[in-house]
Parts: structure tokens; sequence; C-alpha cells
């Protein structure tokens, strides 16, 4: 793949920390090999931020330590500054009752004070993912992913959040390797903003 085609990936320490080796054999630690020796293969390079770095520092394997280091040597880890944008964590922080509200009356279920800690350490890869090609790897579905996702879906003053891809490398069904090797593209599907169709009922269900 040309290196035109290159995308900027924000990857979540989450994806370091459960990384195998090439002896890999649970799940998702295998998973998350692949997906990494993918990344130092193909032409993709991966975002490096202040509060990355230091989420990469604590939480790593030992594969993960080594993948860092091959990255950096080719030139593949692209540092930059700062972004915390503080409009934006006011905003998010403000989407907290608005959640509670719709998740109490639609989905039956409140966020609890752990999801709303992990939501607001996982912020910074939101900043990130806006100041690049908009693009999150991360094994976070069930918190992070999710109210990301039903903000930008539910929420006017974060629709920016609409075009950020999500994806996790431990969901076979999302073809992350393919996906990779096909250029990274934010497919519809994979975007935050994504609202699936409705699925027409049987004729003979309706009424």
């Amino acid at each position: 793949m040309s290196t035109k085609n290159s995308k900027l990936l924000v990857i979540d320490a989450s994806v370091l920390k459960a990384s195998g080796d090439e002896n890999a054999s649970y799940p998702t630690s295998k998973h998350c090999y692949q997906f990494l020796q993918n990344v130092l293969r193909i032409c993709h390079r991966a975002v490096l931020t202040r509060d990355l770095e230091k989420e990469w520092n604590n939480h790593t394997s030992n594969f993960g330590q080594r993948w860092r280091g091959e990255m950096e040597r080719r030139g593949k880890l692209i540092r930059i500054k700062s972004l915390k944008d503080s409009e934006l964590r006011a905003k998010i922080y403000m989407t907290d009752s608005f959640l509670d509200n719709y998740m109490a009356e639609i989905l039956s279920e409140k966020l609890t004070e752990k999801n709303r800690l992990d939501v607001k350490k996982d912020i910074h890869l939101i900043e990130a993912a806006l100041a690049t090609d908009k693009i999150v790897i991360s094994l976070d579905d069930n918190t992070a992913r999710r109210f990301f996702a039903l903000a930008a879906q539910g929420v006017e003053e974060l629709s920016e959040l609409k075009a950020i891809a999500w994806v996790n490398p431990d969901k076979p069904d999302e073809s992350p390797i393919e996906w990779l090797k096909n250029g990274a593209n934010a497919e519809p599907e994979r975007r935050l903003g994504y609202v699936k169709p409705p699925i027409d009922k049987p004729k003979w269900q309706q009424n």
C-alpha cells in the first residue's frame, strides 16, 4: 500500500496491554498481536500524544514494548503536542445527565460512577482522533465506545464525534485486519454516528 494512503491511528493502551506474541493462544491476546503486527507491516502510523505515552508506559505487554520500539525505529510513531480541548471536555461532562435520562428511559440502565471515570479517562483518545485521521483503536466497547456513540448521535453539540471511526481488534466480525489492509478508511458503519437502519418486519408480523 502506498504511503500516501497511510492513516494515523489512535491506539489505546488497552490494545498494547492485551497483546500476546506469536505463540499467544488466548483469543484477545492473539487478535491484538495480529493487529499490531499488521500496523507495523502496513504503511499506517500510530499517534503518540503525551497522554497516550503515559498510558503506553504504564499499561503494555512485553510484546507491546517491542512493537513500540520497532515502530519508533521505522519512524511510524507520530508525536503530537498536548491536545486538551477544554470546550470539548465541558460538553462531554455536561452530556452525563442527558445520557443518564436517555439510558434510564430507553435502555433501563444508568451510568455508574466507574462508567463516568472510564469515559473521562478516554476523552484524550477522542481529542487525538479529531486532530488527526479520526480513527480510534480500542478494546473498550461497553463503556467508552458506547458512551461516545450515544453522545454523537443524541447531542447536537457533540456532532463532531459522528465522523470518528472506532475499531476493536478483538472483534473478528469487524474484519479489523482486512480493514487495515484495505486502507483503514472511516467506513460509515464504523463511525460513532452510525445508526443501523431499522429492520422491516415480515408482513405477517405487521399490524
